[in-house]
Formats: structure tokens, C-alpha cells, sequence
């Protein structure tokens, strides 16, 4: 692009973290085993090792059914393609298809002799047809396809009531992989809180992760037919991804008077299980940050509104009270672990952060925090520790989803009021049930939800998805309410859009090809001319010692706003940064000429971090990002040094290397820094 051309839009704010939600959402006090390790664990579904095992014949219980009851009449969009025969619902329901979706057609041509398969699809958190879902909204589009890699439980609608002994096949590249009996529909798993059965005709499987790849095709025989047409399902990302857990001990909080680091660290195993099971990811990776906790003595709110809706400027908090609306701290926070996330490195990943915040009030007490932020595609969210609907929620933004109902109302949600009426059933194999589309008899919103919840032609109660209140709509026994399928198609291709490190790629990073349906190599670049960094902030070091220093910082000289923060030590990742004191550095990111033009052209680089070790050693660091008018990097934004603006204000977050002990932190005023490294610079802060 020349440096002519229309400037991109800037990001949200002034510190560089997408705009957060804020959120409520009621949330159960389910209790929490200990757990204490830090190293990482993985969760795949339950159930699968009797079939990973041995993939020879076998009879497994299964439920099925490859779309939901209930067709609603509102919130239905344009199909994509032309719609096919409407799938059979559940078992006393109005078969429908889901309004706005779409499925690949199955193949037609079967001859004399030779078994019929009406429909194949596959469990995984919901049970999507074997080509996939799709929706064309009037502001948005989305498609769920089943999970590469991962356990599906099969489901089949065989043409032929006389079929004897149906058995499903697996090929890829002409060669047979195996075969698995199928079982019949009067072994289907049952329906969660012992609700209506889904479906009375669906024989069914689990096919292990290894069948379920690009390539393999299904086909069905019996002992007096010969093999169906096979079809090959239409997979989505075989990504995994990775939940990084950062507990904030706040203002005096510890073990002897909070939650212990035991049970806050992580989820407990179960809660890993049901938070894979929501969740369309090949396997999810749970660790706590190799840091460990995070102790917090002081923590600085940014300009923000308070409980009566007036501006207040950016102010320090030291107990939880003290806040002037509910989301301040944690605004702060969502900020500060945004930056942290792309300082090590793990901006475009396929990781998720999550911070639960453990927090006391001024008389010593703990607090209870109320509720959740997550930036919204951001990849970050905090919240309580409890790992239920606060946590699911919040996470949800993170994954790029807003309120299911706003996007309703904006023609970018398909079902109304958020809720789950026209949804394809969930599947949760932990518990090997499916989950209907209807609240369950058993959740704790069941007594009174025809108040705020859609009703169905008899009355009943549709979920609401958890980004839409659904929390309490799960059954007993659940931490978490049902996701839609339009909202999980969302939260799949969030991940397919994430980088991958990949050590069996020759750049040693791959992304998913949806097109391909495969990884394919990917080669880091630097977007914008270095506008928002230098090769996607990609680690250039990983697996190094390194600090992580944060800095508030007021250009309105707001009281105690401006502040280093501790510096945080542990092993992590180094990405590409500029040592003002290098007349190199300094060319590389000279505005409109340099290597990388933008990179100080957004709102400046005006000031510069200064580390210096406990041996005497010195590093330098330009910080990106300052109080410039937008593209005009020598003028000052007009809001600068106005208190009660978020312009005025700004959160840094940059890893150095960690293999010295620091010494000293200082901030240093450097303007125009690409212009020349002031011989003595001013000193604006110092730790």
C-alpha cells in the first residue's frame, strides 16, 4: 500500500484491546475438587478408548437425529443453496429444517440390492449433517462442520426396514480402514434430564478421531444388501486449542483468606470435560500460565463512567470496593491481560486466556466479583473462579461472539431472542445424552422460564444460548447451558483463523485451508507496513526466561493513574520490538520510510521503556502506541490531556529478556522517538 492511501481503521481504544462486554450472567455454586497442578492437560471425548482401541465390529449405544425439533417461524435467512428435504425432528416434534441453514443433499443413486442411507450425520457437540451447516443472515454468514480428529458419534437413517446386521465402513484413498456394527435405534443413549428421545429411526456408532479426516468417505452394507453410496462429510479444523489460565490475586488476596491457587489455577477435570464437550476443538489443551499467580497490590482504573453514568478520570484502586462502577477493576484487568497475551507472543494463536480475579474489599474481606469481561475476538476474558456460566460467557466473547440477542435484532443471529429455537440438538458424550433444544425439566430456570424465555407451539420453554442468558438452562448435573449451532459455527471458525505452531510444517506455523479442508504451510507477514506490529507479533524467541512489564500511563496527569506494575518473570516469548538507542531500530520504524512505515504512525511512539539488570546492563525498548491524532504521529490527539477521555490514557505490556534479575524500570519521554534517541532523556516514571 502507498503511503498515500486511506489510513485502516484504528483499533477500539487507545490501549489496543478490543471493546469488552459486560456481563452478569447468573451463575451456580457447583463445588470444585482440588486442583493443584500446573502442567498442561488435555481432554478428548470420554468414551473413546473401547473403540480407539480396536476398530473391529461393536455394538455402542448411540441416539440419533441430524437436526432439531421445532422449526421457528422468525429469524430464518435466504438458504445458500437450494433447501433439501426437511430432516426429521425428534420424536413428537414438526419436522423442520433449521431456518437459515442448509445441508449438502446426500447421494440418490442407489440401484436394486444395493442399502439406502436417507441421512448421515455426526455428534460432536451438535449433530450436523454430514456436508455441514451453513446460514446466510442479512448481516452476517456462519457454517458448522464436524470436527476433524475428533470422536463423532454416527448417526444413520437406513431406507430399508428389513436391513439385517448394518454395518458402517470406513475408506480413504480406496482402501478400507474398518468397519463398526451399528446399533439399532432401541439402543440410542437417552435424552438429558430423561426428556423426549430425539429420534426412532437413527442406528448409530462412535467412530474414533482417526476415521474422522478429510478424505475418509462412509458407506453402510448389510448382510442382504450390498454397500451404500459412500459419502464423505465436509470437515472443519482439526486445531487444537490451548485454555492458558492466569489467576490476579488482588489487593491483599491469598491463599489464607481466598479460594486457594489450588482450585483456582484451573478447571477441574470434569469442568475440562464439559468445557471440550461445548466446544468444536480436536482436543483442548488446559495449563495455568507458567508464571503462576499474579499478586496485584494496586491496580488502575482507565477513564470510564461511573454507577451514575458520570465520566471519571483514570484513578488507582487498592480494594475492590473502592471501584466506582461494577466493571472497573475488571476493565482494567481485561486490558492488561490483552496486552500480556500479545506481548508473549500469542496474539494470533489459537489460545485462549482467562483470568479469574481474586479480589478483597477494603475491610480484608473477600469479594465476590459479580460477573465478567471478555474483549470480544479477542482471545481474553476474566471473570470469577467458579468456571461456570460467568466463565463459559465470557469465553464466548473471546471466541468473537456478542450477545445473542443484539445480533438478533441486528439480522446477525438466527433465532429469536437469542435463543435456540431452530438449533440442531447438542450431544454431550461425557454423559453420552443429547440435549434438546427445549429447557430441560430439570435446569433451575425450568419453573419460571415462559417469562423471558421463546415458547414453542405447546408452551414450552426454548434455551437460551449462554451468550443470551442462558445460564440456568442446562440440565442438574451441567456448569454449562447448550451453545446454538449457528454460535458454535462462529466459535470454529474463530479457531480455523488462528495461526497454528505446527512443527510438522516447513515454516513451523500452518493455518486451516477450509477450502482444502487441510493445514497448509503458513509463513508469517508483517500486515499494515507494521501498523499493529511486526510479523503478526509472532514470537521471535520461544521458550526464553523473560519479564513482563506493564505501565499505566496518564498524558492528563490523573493521580496515581500513572504506574509500573511488578514485573512479572517466567519462561515465555520474545516478539519483535526496537531499541531507540540503534540508529537500524530506528530506520526500520522511521515514519513513511522506514521498513516497517506504519509502525509508529497509528499514534506515535513517544516514549521508551529502559530496563536495567542488577549487573548494570542496560535494554531499551520503544513502547508502540502514544497520544497522537490518528495518522498524524507529530500532532497531539485533541483529547490527549483531557482526564475523562480514554485517549488520554494508555496500557503497555512488553516482554524482555528474563535472564537477569532487573535492577530498575524506568519510562522515559522519547517523542518522535524514530527521529533520534534523546541524549538524557526525561525520567516520567521509575520502579
Amino acid at each position: 500500500m502507498g503511503n498515500g492511501e486511506r489510513p485502516p481503521a484504528r483499533r477500539p481504544d487507545s490501549s489496543g484491546s478490543p471493546p469488552p462486554a459486560a456481563d452478569a450472567p447468573a451463575a451456580s455454586n457447583h463445588p470444585f475438587s482440588s486442583h493443584d497442578t500446573k502442567h498442561m492437560t488435555s481432554r478428548r471425548l470420554a468414551s473413546r478408548t473401547a473403540v480407539a482401541a480396536s476398530l473391529s465390529a461393536l455394538m455402542l449405544a448411540a441416539c440419533g437425529g441430524d437436526d432439531s425439533a421445532n422449526a421457528p417461524t422468525a429469524g430464518g435467512a435466504a438458504p445458500l443453496t437450494p433447501a433439501v428435504a426437511s430432516p426429521a425432528g425428534p420424536t413428537g416434534s414438526t419436522p423442520g429444517s433449521t431456518p437459515g441453514a442448509t445441508t449438502a443433499p446426500a447421494p440418490s443413486s442407489t440401484s436394486a440390492g444395493q442399502l439406502s442411507v436417507d441421512k448421515m450425520a455426526f455428534a460432536q457437540t451438535h449433530v450436523v449433517p454430514s456436508g455441514g451447516l451453513s446460514w446466510t443472515l442479512p448481516n452476517a454468514s456462519a457454517s458448522l462442520r464436524p470436527i476433524s480428529r475428533r470422536d463423532a458419534l454416527v448417526l444413520v437413517a437406513i431406507g430399508q426396514a428389513d436391513a439385517v446386521q448394518p454395518v458402517l465402513e470406513a475408506w480413504k484413498d480406496g482402501a478400507k480402514l474398518g468397519a463398526l456394527a451399528l446399533s439399532p435405534p432401541s439402543a440410542l443413549p437417552p435424552t438429558e434430564s430423561g426428556g423426549r428421545a430425539y429420534a426412532n429411526d437413527r442406528w448409530s456408532a462412535v467412530v474414533p478421531a482417526a476415521w474422522m479426516v478429510p478424505g475418509v468417505s462412509f458407506s453402510v452394507s448389510a448382510s442382504n444388501y450390498t454397500s451404500s453410496v459412500a459419502q464423505a462429510p465436509v470437515f472443519g479444523t482439526d486445531a487444537d486449542v490451548q485454555l492458558t489460565i492466569l489467576p490476579f490475586y488482588l489487593f491483599g488476596a491469598d491463599d489464607t483468606n481466598s479460594p486457594p491457587l489450588s482450585t483456582t489455577q484451573a478447571p477441574d477435570a470434569a469442568t475440562q470435560q464439559e468445557i471440550f464437550a461445548k466446544w468444536p476443538t480436536a482436543e483442548l489443551k488446559v495449563r495455568t500460565h507458567p508464571a503462576g499467580r499474579f499478586s496485584l497490590a494496586t491496580v488502575v482504573v482507565g477513564p470510564r463512567a461511573d454507577r451514575t453514568g458520570a465520566a471519571q478520570p483514570a484513578y488507582p484502586v487498592t480494594a475492590l470496593d473502592q471501584q466506582k462502577d461494577g466493571y472497573g477493576v475488571m476493565s482494567a484487568m481485561l486490558t492488561l491481560i490483552t496486552n500480556m497475551r500479545t506481548a508473549n507472543g500469542d496474539g494470533p494463536l489459537n489460545d485462549q486466556y482467562y483470568a479469574p480475579l481474586i479480589a478483597l474489599n477494603s475491610n480484608g474481606q473477600f469479594a465476590n466479583l459479580g460477573g465478567g469481561l471478555g474483549g470480544v475476538g479477542s482471545g481474553a476474558a476474566v471473570g470469577d473462579h467458579r468456571y461456570t456460566g460467568i466463565f463459559i460467557h465470557e469465553q464466548g466473547h473471546a471466541f468473537g461472539l456478542n450477545h445473542a440477542g443484539d445480533e438478533y435484532a441486528k439480522g446477525a443471529y438466527p433465532y429469536a431472542g437469542g435463543s435456540l429455537s431452530g438449533s440442531v440438538w447438542g450431544y454431550d458424550p461425557n454423559h453420552r445424552e443429547f440435549l434438546d433444544v427445549l429447557v430441560p425439566t430439570t435446569a433451575s430456570s425450568y419453573a419460571k422460564c415462559a417469562s423471558s424465555h421463546q415458547l414453542d407451539a405447546q408452551g414450552r420453554c426454548y434455551k437460551q444460548d449462554p451468550m443470551q442468558g442462558g445460564a440456568g438452562d442446562q440440565s442438574s448435573g451441567y456448569k454449562f447451558a447448550t451453545f446454538s449451532d449457528y454460535n458454535t459455527g462462529r466459535m470454529q471458525a474463530w479457531i480455523a483463523s488462528r495461526v497454528l505452531a505446527d512443527p510438522a510444517s516447513s515454516t513451523g506455523y500452518s493455518k486451516w485451508d477450509s477450502a482444502a479442508q487441510a493445514r497448509a504451510p503458513y509463513t508469517p507477514t508483517t500486515d499494515n507496513n507494521g501498523l499493529y506490529g511486526v510479523n503478526q507479533n509472532l514470537p521471535v524467541q520461544a521458550g526464553v526466561p523473560v519479564h513482563t512489564i506493564v505501565v499505566s500511563f496518564s498524558k492528563a496527569g490523573s493521580a496515581g493513574a500513572s504506574y509500573i506494575y511488578p514485573p512479572f518473570s517466567y519462561t515465555g516469548n520474545l516478539i519483535a520490538t526496537f531499541d531507540p538507542t540503534s540508529a537500524a531500530d530506528r530506520q526500520a520504524i522511521t515514519v513513511d520510510k522506514g521498513t516497517y512505515p506504519w509502525y509508529c504512525k497509528g499514534t506515535g511512539c513517544d516514549y521508551t521503556l529502559r530496563v536495567t539488570y542488577a549487573d548494570g546492563s542496560r535494554t531499551y525498548r520503544v513502547l508502540q502506541g502514544g497520544f497522537r491524532a490518528w495518522w498524524t504521529p507529530t500532532v497531539y490527539d485533541a483529547n490527549a490531556t483531557n482526564p475523562l477521555s480514554g485517549s488520554s490514557f494508555r496500557v503497555w505490556a512488553i516482554n524482555v529478556p528474563g535472564d537477569k534479575r532487573i535492577g530498575k524500570i524506568e519510562l522515559l519521554d522519547t517523542p518522535m522517538v524514530w527521529n533520534g534517541m534523546p541524549a538524557n532523556p526525561t525520567v516520567l516514571l521509575s520502579r
